[in-house]
């Protein structure tokens, strides 16, 4: 799977964009796979509408890296292949394009905060049981009678509509949603 930005697809002429699209659809792969309609596909490959960059960074995907040095005719570009780490000069330039493109520092940065969010959700949560409310009635007590059935009760109601889960993102969408 070749990734590129769109910076490095707006480089690519309209030429080269149609090989890639011609090569990719003889491998066998289907609009639906593309995320496109079938009459976008048949306007494009008619040259009645040109190959956009985000079509074509999406054809990109379906090329090995031979593939797509064989069509470009280029080497400076990221290749990503799952399970294989990359190299310190594809680090470097993949460090360069984050850098230099805001959409894919955009994109680098929602990610690292939802991964993040993921991890403190993980080392965060807990499970209320039977036991941890009978405490919390516990210390209730000494106020009124109304007092502790209230509190209770709201407190069963919350935990009921949390699924008796506590952590950081439930907590903010139950506020969001109260």
């Amino acid at each position: 799977m070749v990734v590129i930005s769109p910076e490095e697809a707006r480089r690519i002429p309209e030429d080269t964009r149609r090989r890639i699209l011609e090569y990719v659809l003889a491998k066998g792969i289907k609009p639906r796979d593309l995320g496109v309609t079938s009459s976008l596909l048949a306007k494009v490959k008619a040259g009645k509408r040109n190959v956009s960059d985000q079509l074509l960074i999406l054809l990109c995907r379906f090329l090995s890296a031979d593939e797509f040095r064989a069509l470009v005719g280029c080497a400076d570009y990221v290749i990503v292949q799952r399970g294989r780490k990359l190299s310190e000069a594809e680090k470097s330039l993949l460090a360069q394009l984050i850098i230099e493109d805001s959409e894919l520092r955009a994109l680098v940065r929602s990610l690292l905060k939802e991964l993040e969010e993921k991890n403190i959700d993980e080392k965060y949560t807990y499970y209320v049981t039977k036991p941890m409310l009978e405490k919390f009635e516990k210390i209730l007590q000494g106020r009124s009678r109304k007092t502790i059935e209230d509190r209770l009760r709201y407190l069963r109601r919350a935990l009921a509509s949390l699924n008796w889960t506590l952590s950081p993102s439930t907590l903010k969408e139950y506020i969001v949603k109260v």
